[in-house]
């Protein structure tokens, strides 16, 4: 009696330290994956900030050397709808040859146009401030972000050429847009990111902007500072066109992973705790079991261990089984309409954060009921099988997925495939079934069995269903019927 007591005492010493020991570890596991998932985070918005900068500046390139075009670029004085039109913030337009610099700011929100200070006109300076672009046989132009004043600007700095046959530089335009007044209120508007910006060599800044530029470098272009349980703020360098002045963007990001873990943490003690109840009655039970069991069979232990693995064993080939079953078609073993639909919302998804194109191809085989009441089942189901093997064969990209939709229908999905490449594939795929020459006496329209076609592609959007792009495809293919 004194050994079971003994017993029961070092199994509950066991199970409290057991206890002990996994809420410490697994506060330490939860705490690392949280600073993880927060510089995950972190980076993931960082990028995809220079992805858009990228494309604003681009864009922004692309208009100023539209404007740069006009012919009477000297003689136009832009209105406040070009400016709206454009989302500019900033024009000015520099003729060396006449001595001549024109220009006016905007402001987008309450329309009011003033004319550019004396200072502002200093400091882009196109001999002081931009030597690159000075007058030269070879035109150039440049992009970037430029700090002017208090504001900082997107900047595009295109040449103006002359209107004689030449072509040569006669000047140079330059237009701006507002970081603040458009980039940023756009990425706070879509995000829950709230952003500012401050120039590095600023003498008044504030005191966590002070802390964060100490440490701020060329080595360490990013920086992470926890405020609370519910924020925390990110700082990095962003160099402009002036290499003697850096920007600070200041991130200020929600912890959603901090809050969520401090909710799962008392979740997981309570259910360490509840665990270890039940581990406590079990081992309990178990030694009880054990100081009453003098030996236990071995032999039996293995035979219904055994027998265990063995019926799990066919079991999961069971499933296996049963879950190929469910995905593919059973005539023509290419994936059913079930995987269809679940391959199509799969790319949707991620292909709608890549902002990448995604096409769908619908076939369906011409006159097939006349084809089935002339030719009989068994060769209709030889027919539908060989159609299905020459459309996987027009696919050869495995991410690109051929399914049966239904009946005589099959459906091809081509994710990261624009419409072009779409109807590539629908051609490859026609030639493939024309090379078959299966017999269709009963066609009006050839001698041979033929496939008409609906091709739709477009690149995702969460707020768009991809059934949009289903209804496209099949839209295209009735269209295709009636032309026959």
């Amino acid at each position: 009696m004194f050994q079971r007591y003994k017993l029961y005492l070092i199994l509950g010493f066991l199970v409290v330290t057991l206890i002990g020991f996994l809420h410490a570890f697994s506060a330490t596991a939860l705490r690392r994956g949280i600073t993880q998932l927060e510089d995950q985070s972190v980076q993931q918005q960082l990028g995809w900030i220079r992805h858009v900068l990228t494309k604003d500046l681009e864009e922004l390139e692309g208009t100023a050397l539209e404007l740069a075009s006009r012919p009477d670029i000297y003689q136009n004085d832009f209105s406040p709808a070009t400016f709206a039109h454009h989302q500019l913030n900033f024009i000015m337009v520099i003729q060396p040859t006449a001595h001549q610099v024109r220009g006016q700011i905007f402001n987008l929100e309450n329309q009011q146009m003033t004319a550019i200070p004396d200072e502002v006109r200093t400091q882009l300076s196109i001999y002081d401030f931009f030597p690159e672009i000075a007058p030269s046989p070879e035109p150039r132009h440049t992009a970037g972000v430029f700090s002017l004043g208090q504001d900082s600007l997107l900047l595009a700095v295109v040449p103006i050429k002359d209107t004689s046959d030449d072509h040569s530089l006669s000047g140079t335009l330059i237009i701006g847009r507002s970081l603040a007044e458009t980039l940023l209120k756009t990425l706070t508007d879509w995000t829950r990111v709230t952003f500012a910006i401050y120039q590095q060599n600023a003498t008044h800044l504030p005191e966590p902007v002070q802390i964060a530029r100490q440490s701020l470098s060329e080595q360490r272009p990013v920086l992470t500072q926890v405020q609370d349980a519910h924020t925390m703020t990110s700082y990095t360098l962003m160099k402009t066109l002036n290499p003697q002045i850096n920007l600070i963007l200041q991130m200020t990001h929600p912890r959603p992973f901090y809050r969520e873990s401090q909710t799962g943490a008392r979740y997981l003690l309570g259910s360490l705790v509840l665990m270890g109840f039940i581990l406590g009655g079990f081992a309990l039970w178990l030694a009880s079991r054990l100081v009453q069991l003098e030996r236990v069979s071995t032999e039996q232990l293995e035979q219904e261990l055994h027998t265990r693995q063995r019926t799990e064993a066919t079991l999961q080939k069971v499933n296996e089984e049963l879950e190929q079953l469910s995905i593919f078609d059973d005539l023509t073993r290419i994936a059913n309409r079930r995987r269809f639909e679940e391959y199509l919302h799969q790319e949707w998804r991620r292909l709608s954060r890549e902002k990448q194109p995604l096409s769908v191809v619908f076939c369906d085989i011409d006159y097939f009921k006349s084809y089935q009441d002339e030719y009989g089942q068994e060769f209709a189901g030889a027919c539908l099988q060989k159609i299905a093997q020459a459309t996987q064969r027009a696919t050869r990209r495995p991410a690109d997925l051929t399914a049966r939709y239904g009946g005589e229908w099959f459906a091809v999905i081509l994710p990261n495939t624009d419409a072009k490449g779409a109807f590539r594939v629908a051609l490859n795929i026609r030639m493939e079934v024309r090379q078959l020459e299966i017999v269709h006496h009963h066609s009006p329209i050839s001698e041979f069995v033929t496939l008409s076609m609906g091709v739709s592609s477009i690149i995702p959007a969460m707020e768009l269903k991809p059934e949009t792009l289903v209804t496209a495809a099949d839209k295209a293919l009735q269209e295709a019927k009636k032309q026959g």
